[in-house]
């Protein structure tokens, strides 16, 4: 594979990927550990004191015009904060190639913004907090409104482009790592993990215990670097994947405001990335169920029907429900949609029929995106209190399942696991 990094804000090509230390981890480790691979930066003027009002598609658009003069083998690239737009971006305007992408490492890419309040204001204090000494005496220049501006929290840019490349990305191997440590001065983290992640299936969520600015760097081939090394190898080894299997409907459809409104709401209480901190069955559990003739019955039915598995606590009933997700989806020639919603009584927004029902309800848009079309009545009458609105997201459910529209060939299997 072509391995791209893509600094973020205020960032530089190599900087930006160099521990205090002077590792500069893309040069003097990673290419020990994936023999064969090539490595780049791509630089573009992203420090908000510059006077360049270039935007993020252009910064996107040249790196497409290099890929489609140089790219030979399947991309992966690595972004750091603002790099992780850009890259969306990049995958917004490219064609569709299967072999064009092998896979994104996001580092605290803020996909949905930064929850740290006037974000405009902060980024100018992190910045002149974290000021180098080849900048010492550095006068005071005009912030790049224009970048800082499309990271207040949900802002609409960033909520659009999230939206608008999500059917792109899909198929595509995705990690994103969060940070959980503060940027000094400040007594919290500058993007969050709800931010930090995108909630795609299969996407892999991890921690790094580092602040923003240093998560990006490692000082030795120990510690954290392995957690990255390995994320980085597990894409490399199998650089392309099927696409998961998508709706006709899904690829073209653009929302209206009101529809990307609700969705974004909507996306808050998606738990995609439960499953990704669900452990890997073992070898040769689970595949029992598939064979049994109870649920082959139940499978094989053409109307509504009901399947009840039941276990004591801790007899693998969750690993059962993410399983037979993936087993489903995966059946040869099947055209089902699968949704899995996880309650765990635990986690706030996991443990009502409010929750599930916007869990699903997301889950069955992003799969048809046309039928997104339902939610502008009920979200123009209730506006962001459709979450406390149990009798209106079971009509707005209701309304999606029966439409005239929806696909009749296709089956709507639905895993709601510990009800």
């Amino acid at each position: 594979v072509d391995i791209i990094a893509i600094h973020g804000l205020n960032g530089h090509p190599f900087n930006t990927w160099t521990h205090e230390n002077g590792t500069l981890w893309l040069k003097d480790l990673l290419p020990g550990h994936l023999p064969g691979c090539r490595v780049y930066t791509y630089g573009y003027p992203s420090h908000v004191f510059s006077k360049s009002f270039m935007e993020v598609k252009e910064y996107a658009r040249a790196l497409v015009d290099w890929i489609r003069s140089e790219r030979t083998r399947p991309i992966l690239f690595v972004c750091h904060s603002l790099g992780g737009i850009v890259c969306k971006q990049v995958r917004e305007h490219v064609p569709a190639h299967p072999d064009l992408l092998a896979g994104i490492v996001f580092f605290g890419t803020p996909h949905r913004g930064s929850n740290t309040g006037d974000l405009g204001r902060l980024v100018g204090v992190v910045i002149n907090a974290v000021a180098t000494a080849t900048s010492a005496g550095l006068q005071r220049r005009p912030v790049r409104v224009d970048l800082l501006g499309g990271l207040e929290y949900d802002a609409k840019p960033l909520q659009e482009l999230t939206d608008s490349v999500r059917n792109r990305l899909e198929g595509l191997k995705l990690v994103s790592f969060y940070e959980t440590r503060p940027e000094p001065p400040f007594s919290s983290v500058i993007v969050e993990k709800h931010s930090a992640t995108l909630g795609m299936p299969g996407e892999e969520i991890s921690a790094l215990n580092s602040s923003h600015r240093a998560m990006c760097r490692f000082p030795s081939g120990d510690g954290e670097y392995k957690l990255v090394l390995d994320a980085i190898k597990r894409i490399a080894k199998n650089p392309t994947r099927k696409p998961k299997r998508a709706s006709t409907q899904s690829s073209q459809k653009t929302w209206s405001d009101t529809e990307k409104s609700c969705m974004s709401l909507f996306s808050r209480f998606d738990v995609s990335e439960y499953q990704t901190r669900l452990p890997t069955p073992a070898q040769g559990t689970c595949q029992w169920i598939m064979k049994h003739p109870l649920f082959a019955s139940w499978l094989g039915k053409a109307g509504n029907a009901l399947f009840w598995l039941t276990g004591h606590p801790g007899c693998g009933k969750t690993i059962m429900s993410f399983f037979l997700a993936k087993q489903l989806e995966e059946i040869p020639g099947s055209t089902s949609s699968v949704c899995i919603y996880f309650c765990d009584d635990k986690i706030s927004t996991q443990r009502d029929a409010n929750n599930i029902l916007i869990g699903l309800i997301f889950q069955l848009i992003r799969q048809h995106r046309s039928l997104a079309r339902h939610t502008s009545r009920f979200y123009q009458l209730h506006q962001q209190n459709i979450v406390q609105k149990f009798t209106a997201l079971w009509e707005l459910f209701k309304a999606i399942v029966l439409d005239s529209k929806y696909p009749k060939s296709q089956q709507t299997i639905i895993i709601i696991d510990a009800l």
